[in-house]
C-alpha cells in the first residue's frame, strides 16, 4: 500500500471528522487503467465520513489531483445516454433564458466538448475549462474554445476580466474539487455580474438509500446533499433558488445558483421540500448509516456466492463497462480475479489496458462476440437500460446479464 496523509478535519468547515460511512479499504485510483496483466496499482485508503456540522460527505485521504486528472480516463462522448441528456438540458436552459448570441455560456469541467457543442452549435459563445490535457484537446479539436487549468477564484477572476457569463454549468464536477472552497469562490466571482449557475451532483439521499457504494472512489472527494450545497453555497455568498431531481447516475439534483445579490430569482418551494425530505430520511444519522453498512456486506456476500456457483457449474463471466464505479466494486468485493474473463468498453482509449487492482483486461465488443460467456456482469449499472438494449444478441448463445447492485439480479 501507498503511504497517503488523511485528514481529520472537514474540507469545508474544518471541523474535525468522527461518523464513519464506510471504510472500503485500500483500493486505487479508479481511472487509472494499467498498461499490462502485470502492472500493480498504486492503493490508497478509501475511508469516508460525514461532517456532523456542515453534512459534507467526504474521502479522508489527500491525494494530488493532479495525479488523477492531468491525464484522465473518461470521455463524457462515448455514452448516448449522457449525450441525449445534454442535448435536452441545452435546448430547455436555452429558452429559459432566451440565451442568443451575444450570450456566453462557460463549462466547468468541460471534459471533451461534450455539453458545449449544443451552444456553440446555435451561434453561443462557449469557453469549456477542464485540467485533463488529453480530454481538452478533443474539445479544442472539435472547436469547443477550451481553458486547460484546475477551476478556482484566480481563474475566474482571469475569465471576468474580458467577459461574463450568462450561464456557467458544472455537471457532476463538485464531487471531484478537492478544495471546495476555493472552486465555490471562483463560482461566486462569475455571477456576481447576474448569471446562474446550474450544478448537476449524484444525490448522497440515494447513494444511502439505493446502496449506491461504488460510486465511491478517490476522485469522488465529496457526496454532495442538498443540505451540505446549502450550507456551503451560502457561506460563499451565492444562494440556491430551484432544483430538479433527474435520473442520471442512479439519480441526482440539478440545482439553481445565483449571486445573494441577485433579485431576479425567488426561491421555489421544491428547496425547502427536498431538505425537508434530507432530515426525515435521517441520511446522516448514525442508526441509518449502520443499516447502510449491514446492506453493502450482503451485497459482497451475494456476489461472491454468485461466482462460487457459477464456477462450480462451469460457467464463463465477463464484465461490461470499465466504470470508475466498476473498479471501487470489484477491489472492494475483492473475489478471484481470474474468474472474470474480460471487461467489454466501447471507449478507445481504456480498449487493451487493464482494470486497475484487479488487472482484468478491457476489451473491445468483438471479444464479447467470439467468446460468448454465460454471464455479463454490468458494472455501470446506471446505464444497463443502454447496454442491455444494445447487447441484446448475448441471449442468442444463452448469455445472461446481471447486476449486482442495489441487489443481485440475473436477467
Amino acid at each position: 500500500m501507498t503511504k497517503s496523509n488523511e485528514s481529520e478535519f472537514c474540507s469545508f468547515c474544518s471541523s474535525a471528522l468522527s461518523q464513519t460511512l464506510i471504510d472500503l479499504g485500500n483500493q486505487p485510483y479508479a481511472n487509472n487503467y494499467l498498461p499490462s496483466k502485470t502492472s500493480k496499482a498504486k492503493l490508497y485508503p478509501l475511508h469516508v465520513k460525514i461532517c456532523d456540522n456542515c453534512k459534507l460527505v467526504q474521502h479522508m485521504t489527500l491525494i494530488d489531483s493532479s495525479e488523477i486528472f492531468d491525464d484522465y480516463g473518461y470521455f463524457s462522448s462515448y455514452s448516448k445516454h449522457w449525450l441525449d441528456h445534454c442535448k435536452m438540458y441545452a435546448e430547455d436552459i436555452c429558452k429559459k433564458l432566451s440565451l442568443t448570441n451575444d450570450d456566453l455560456v462557460i463549462e466547468l469541467a468541460s471534459n471533451d466538448g461534450y455539453m458545449l457543442k449544443n451552444f456553440a452549435s446555435k451561434g453561443i459563445n462557449v469557453l469549456g475549462i477542464d485540467p485533463a490535457k488529453n480530454v481538452a484537446e478533443v474539445a479544442i479539436r472539435d472547436g469547443i474554445d477550451t481553458v486547460v487549468e484546475y477551476f478556482g477564484k484566480d481563474v475566474a477572476e482571469k475569465i471576468v476580466k474580458s467577459s461574463d457569463p450568462d450561464l456557467v454549468i458544472a455537471n457532476n464536477v463538485l464531487a471531484h474539487v478537492p478544495d471546495i472552497n476555493d472552486f465555490v469562490s471562483g463560482i461566486e466571482v462569475l455571477l456576481r455580474s447576474g448569471g446562474i449557475c446550474t450544478i448537476e451532483f449524484p444525490h448522497y439521499f440515494n447513494l444511502i438509500n439505493e446502496l449506491q457504494f461504488d460510486t465511491i472512489y478517490h476522485e469522488h472527494f465529496s457526496y454532495l446533499s442538498l443540505t451540505s450545497i446549502k450550507n456551503i453555497f451560502e457561506h460563499h455568498k451565492l444562494s440556491v433558488f430551484d432544483v430538479e431531481k433527474i435520473s442520471t447516475h442512479g439519480g441526482s439534483l440539478r440545482t439553481h445558483i445565483c449571486h445573494k445579490t441577485n433579485n431576479n430569482y425567488e426561491r421555489c418551494k421544491i428547496v425547502d421540500q427536498i431538505l425537508a425530505e434530507e432530515e426525515e430520511a435521517g441520511i446522516f444519522e448514525t442508526q441509518r448509516i449502520e443499516k447502510f453498512q449491514r446492506k453493502v456486506l450482503r451485497i459482497k456476500k451475494d456476489f461472491l456466492d454468485f461466482l462460487k456457483r457459477a464456477k462450480e457449474d462451469g460457467k464463463t463471466i465477463s464484465c461490461f463497462g470499465a466504470a470508475a464505479k466498476g473498479n471501487t466494486f470489484l477491489n472492494y468485493v475483492s473475489p478471484d480475479f481470474e474468474d472474470i474473463s474480460f471487461v467489454v468498453d466501447d471507449t478507445p482509449y481504456k480498449q487493451n489496458k487493464f482494470l486497475p487492482g484487479s488487472n482484468i483486461a478491457i476489451v473491445d465488443q468483438a471479444e464479447l462476440v467470439n467468446s460468448k460467456p454465460d454471464y455479463v456482469v454490468i458494472l455501470p449499472w446506471n446505464h444497463k437500460k443502454e447496454i442491455i438494449d444494445r447487447n441484446q444478441y448475448i441471449h442468442e448463445w444463452g448469455g445472461k446479464f446481471v447486476l449486482a447492485i442495489p441487489e443481485l439480479k440475473i436477467i
